[in-house]
């Protein structure tokens, strides 16, 4: 998952922001949605002057799944969203519409939702239908096993290790997760660090985060690794009477507004590269390849103000220059960093363009936007690009 990096990388992300530093973030996929209800039936009516039709007499959960389906033709004006909103009213007729989800807990009902995002997009004849589909999946499956009795940074990891199971609903997620449950009965699980100073613990969870991605069990026994080596070593030196510059020597560079780490992996399943830069006032925007995948990183630096729920879903709108905007779909992986899924053409545009601006929506609806001076893109993003075939 996303910040696969080295201790350097993690010490130059701590420093270079002052106030823009740079906190490493933990990967991880969970999220939070308005309740479900069924459908009124509506009457609808026609405002001449406008031709959108009024869907007031439609519960707020369908009313939003068309708007959202009908974001594009809005942008085009009232004939186009007007047409676009009456076509989703039709299909509504033949549809049972979107299900009731209230009986379900919330962990069940967030994985549901989760797994039907494309869909939702749609309209809510698409999503009901996909929403009917997890539901009918549920009836042959024990569901999401209950994680309350593990400590939190064992919950966390199995969740974290499911990531990509949760977004095919709760009967694949529930599935994994007790494959983890069922793998601690043969270990001792995540160790106590707290009696290690916090550099010496974030560096242990750095050095395993790529475990982490695996569950406790790989995790643990890393940590556990990294444990025994600390006996035969006198630790992390405390390097504060170094100027900044020295402290940031070694593997990851500054180039431009961007910093750069490239770290090749060993048995050529294509390592870990990315660029990531911030805007001076606590946001951080990321580009990244790791195993040959394109993915994009949005969040906050340091004692972040905005804390995200892992799996809470995100609307993106991204704009390099003055070219068309782009609506992306992103993921809370911790509670500071959104992940969204990437293409080469995206990033050869960010690549060459001068600035981005960066706005996510939550489903709830509220929204923040960022710009971002994207000076040495080129440069910077020369052996990523070429990593990921995005040259």
């Amino acid at each position: 998952m996303f910040g696969m990096l080295d201790y350097r990388v993690y010490k130059l992300l701590w420093l270079i922001c002052a106030p823009l530093r740079v906190l490493v973030w933990i990967a991880a996929f969970g999220a939070v949605l308005a309740v479900f209800s069924v459908p009124l039936t509506a009457q609808t009516t026609q405002d001449s002057r406008t031709t959108i039709p009024n869907l007031s007499g439609y519960d707020d959960e369908t009313r939003r799944t068309m708007e959202l389906a009908c974001i594009s033709e809005k942008t085009r004006g009232p004939v186009a969203y007007g047409t676009c909103l009456n076509r989703q009213i039709a299909s509504l007729q033949r549809s049972p519409g979107i299900p009731n989800l209230s009986g379900y807990d919330d962990e069940t009902r967030r994985t549901m939702e989760l797994a039907c995002i494309s869909e939702k997009t749609r309209g809510p004849v698409a999503y009901g239908t996909c929403l009917n589909r997890q539901i009918a999946s549920l009836q042959r499956s024990p569901g999401i096993p209950n994680l309350s009795g593990y400590d939190d940074e064992t919950r966390r990891t199995m969740e974290l290790t499911c990531i990509s199971e949760k977004t095919r609903g709760p009967v694949a997620y529930g599935t994994c997760l007790n494959r983890q449950i069922a793998s601690l009965q043969r270990s001792p699980g995540i160790p106590n660090l707290s009696g290690y100073d916090d550099e010496t613990r974030r560096t242990m969870e750095l050095a395993c985060i790529s475990e982490k991605t695996r569950g406790p069990v790989a995790y643990g026994t890393c940590l556990n690794r990294q444990i025994a080596s600390l006996q035969r070593s006198p630790g992390i030196p405390n390097l504060s009477r170094y100027d900044s510059e020295t402290r940031l020597a070694g593997g990851t560079k500054l180039v431009g507004n961007w910093l750069v780490s490239e770290k090749e992996d060993r048995f050529e399943s294509g390592g870990t590269f990315f660029a990531v830069t911030g805007d001076g006032a606590g946001n951080m925007f990321a580009v990244r390849c790791i195993e040959n995948t394109l993915t994009l990183g949005i969040g906050q630096i340091d004692n972040a103000t905005r804390k995200y729920q892992v799996g809470d879903k995100f609307y993106i709108k991204l704009r390099v220059d003055k070219q068309p905007v782009l609506e992306l779909t992103g993921v809370a992986v911790n509670e500071s960093l959104i992940q969204v899924d990437a293409t080469a053409e995206i990033v050869r545009s960010i690549r060459d363009g001068k600035e981005i601006a960066v706005r996510q929506e939550s489903i709830q609806g509220v929204s923040n936007t960022t710009i971002f001076d994207t000076k040495g893109n080129a440069k910077a993003f020369a052996r990523l690009t070429r990593e990921c075939k995005a040259n």
